[in-house]
């Protein structure tokens, strides 16, 4: 009988993850809406293209800022 204090705090346990997982998982709308791209097949990204050749330039990529 040691044991059943063990086991009721197990299941309080479960019980208290299951209901904070049910009241803390709903998801909220976006702050903001997604970049939409003008192109059918265009990646919306920034950074920078190294080149392999010894002579070759490198190339930085930015987004393009569009006033609202």
């Amino acid at each position: 009988m040691k044991n059943k204090p063990v086991f009721m705090l197990s299941l309080l346990g479960i019980v208290a993850g299951l209901v904070a997982a049910w009241f803390f998982g709903h998801a909220q709308p976006p702050a903001f809406a997604p970049v939409s791209s003008p192109y059918a097949t265009a990646i919306y990204a920034n950074g920078i293209i190294e080149s392999d050749q010894p002579g070759g330039s490198n190339i930085s990529l930015y987004p393009r800022w569009q006033s609202p």
